[in-house]
């Protein structure tokens, strides 16, 4: 295999492994933020879920806003 090919193959392999964690991401973001709705629903601060995601209570507020408008989007 001559260097060219080599690198090619090494280009595709990194490339396809970036996609799978890139979706396994993506993935992990949405039950994070689907648990987040869960955890505000049940009365739990925006700053304890902030402090317990490790992200700003702000953050977790947008995340909250955003899932409203989501479900309010799909009820009309």
């Amino acid at each position: 295999m001559s260097t060219r090919e080599y690198l090619v193959e090494q280009l595709r392999s990194v490339a396809d492994d970036i996609i799978d964690a890139e979706f396994a991401l993506s993935d992990k973001r949405r039950n994070r933020d689907a648990l987040i709705r869960s955890a505000r629903d049940a009365g739990v601060s925006l700053r304890d879920i902030g402090d317990i995601c490790m992200v700003s209570h702000q953050t977790v507020a947008n995340i909250v806003e955003r899932g409203a408008a989501d479900a309010s989007a799909t009820t009309r």
